[in-house]
């Protein structure tokens, strides 16, 4: 089951938004004694975990070869891209900090879809972590949200839907057209502080 980064209803095609002009295909680093061993769009149980500052998540499977705890920074732009070519990519929009512990875990990333014209993230999609974001309405989206609290802590997520909603479309009209409207850049702003 997908959750989430559906298909609108614009037409968008799969060369308009499969990276051409939206992101590089550079392998971001990953700190030294840690090791990706699988990037899934798979199920998670926990709403807190699902939709904890997106509609959509990928879980990242991380392994640390040392004996502390590694702090992976997972900028705002990584981009994640899956081995269907049905299937869209993803972008996290926040920074995210996770303390990989010791061994081989498996760990919650929060995702927004790139590519309105493809198949929603569903359990049978593998991933791979490679890419950069460098579209500017893109850039300019993930600068405003830095600040803003996307979490659903004390809030219903039947509240946050809507805003999640809200923002993938804005990403899916900000690759299509390349640019934000003066409503989308006054939603973003007007998301609550952290």
């Amino acid at each position: 089951m997908g959750y989430g980064c559906g298909s609108d209803e614009d037409g968008g095609t799969a060369a308009d938004n499969r990276g051409d002009g939206v992101y590089n295909i550079n392998q971001p680093a990953i700190p030294t004694g840690l090791t990706i061993t699988e990037i899934t769009s798979g199920v998670i149980t926990n709403t807190n975990d699902l939709f904890n500052g997106s509609w959509a998540h990928l879980t990242v499977s991380i392994c640390n070869s040392t004996a502390s705890d590694i702090n992976f920074t997972v900028d705002s732009g990584f981009v994640f891209i899956p081995a269907s070519t049905s299937a869209q990519s993803m972008t996290i929009i926040q920074t995210k900090i996770i303390t990989v512990i010791p061994g081989c875990n498996v760990y919650v990333i929060p995702v927004y879809c790139l590519n309105s014209d493809l198949a929603a993230p569903s359990i049978e999609y593998q991933y791979q972590l490679q890419g950069i974001v460098y579209r500017p309405c893109l850039l300019q989206i993930m600068t405003i949200l830095q600040g803003k609290d996307l979490t659903i802590a004390s809030t219903p997520y039947s509240t946050l839907f809507p805003q999640f909603m809200q923002i993938q479309n804005i990403i899916w009209s900000c690759i299509q057209t390349g640019t934000l409207t003066s409503a989308d850049i006054s939603f973003l702003e007007g998301l609550p502080d952290i």
